[in-house]
């Protein structure tokens, strides 16, 4: 257990932290998935997708900017993604 103030501090400061880190990350896996559900089903909407794509985008480049997710890690799943969706229209 923290001795000090300041350690004490720190320690309610990294749980903030944490809690707002863990939620851009469920946010970003919630629409993740929401994408994949549409991509698994034969030929939907090709529009729908796309537009869950530029959201699944939008949420990784929010996280990145918050600090919760690195900038490299953003963009593997951006790249995996598109290469998905590309693989998807195209069949």
């Amino acid at each position: 257990m923290a001795n000090t103030k300041s350690a004490k501090k720190a320690i309610r400061s990294s749980a903030r932290k944490n809690k707002v880190n863990v939620s851009w990350k469920k946010r970003l896996l919630k629409s993740k998935k929401g994408f994949e559900a549409i991509i698994s089903k034969p030929k939907t909407d090709v529009a729908v997708a796309k537009k869950l794509l530029g959201e699944v985008k939008k949420v990784a480049d929010k996280a990145v900017t918050h600090g919760s997710l690195a900038k490299n890690k953003s963009s593997k799943i951006k790249s995996r993604l598109d290469k998905r969706f590309l693989v998807w229209a195209k069949s």
